[in-house]
């Protein structure tokens, strides 16, 4: 059968009789190495015979070989033309470099290729993050936070990645680009306190600023106990701004 597939002058009976030959020394003769070498050819032939592909990692799935399937679904992926199947199949080898194989370093450049293509299935923004930080990349893991946005505008996700960055920030005196971050997660997700909390402390030494924010952070919380407190801390804020004006 294979000096068939060798001799066979149409691709597609070459596909056929390549695909049966690999199923046959799969079911049959139990040569998985045969196999292998049967289903490269016939990718070779046709690089998105997603046929092909199926087989061959069912080969690698059956004698754990994690690294070749991983190999496998990341070339699947990028010979497809197709932008979901693309996405999908460097998932999936991502997962198994992260969970099977230990090398965060490789999950997390497939993850950075999903990002690039927009994330369709907010992948990236979910695995990418812990692993630049298992792998102490904190600028990089800053970088992705900040696109967050760009993936999932005007939601919890956005504000809460905004937040993390103006809080690491704001920890290290930058203050400008901190306080930048914050208010911009507030108009990301107005529904939200983390930032203004951001805020607050920001401007615990500015008591005019501070009673800005206090008061958007009471509008925000409305008739809770919160609230209450707030406007307590307010009333005692301004107390105080008047005890420190000249006589």
């Amino acid at each position: 059968m294979l000096r068939i597939l060798e001799a066979t002058a149409k691709v597609d009976e070459a596909l056929l009789v390549g695909r049966a030959a690999a199923q046959l020394q799969l079911e049959k003769l139990g040569d998985h190495e045969a196999a292998i070498e049967t289903l490269e050819r016939v990718l070779r032939a046709q690089p998105r015979d997603e046929t092909a592909w199926r087989l061959l990692r069912d080969v690698y799935l059956e004698g754990g070989r994690w690294g070749a399937m991983a190999d496998a679904y990341e070339r699947e992926g990028r010979a497809s033309r197709s932008d979901r199947v693309r996405e999908e199949r460097l998932r999936q080898a991502a997962q198994i470099h992260h969970h099977h194989l230990g090398d965060a370093s490789r999950a997390a450049a497939l993850s950075g290729g999903i990002l690039d293509m927009g994330d369709p299935q907010c992948f990236a923004i979910r695995v990418l993050p812990p692993l630049l930080l298992e792998l102490k990349r904190e600028a990089d893991y800053e970088a992705v936070m900040l696109r967050v946005p760009q993936i999932v505008p005007q939601s919890r996700s956005a504000a809460e990645s905004l937040v993390e960055v103006g809080r690491r920030e704001a920890a290290r005196g930058e203050r400008e680009a901190a306080i930048e971050h914050f208010e911009q997660a507030c108009v990301e997700f107005p529904q939200g306190v983390a930032a203004l909390d951001g805020l607050i402390e920001i401007y615990a030494d500015e008591p005019q600023a501070l009673a800005d924010v206090l008061d958007r952070k009471r509008a925000v919380l409305g008739q809770t106990p919160e609230a209450l407190e707030l406007r307590v801390r307010r009333a005692l804020l301004l107390e105080r701004e008047i005890q420190d004006m000249p006589a």
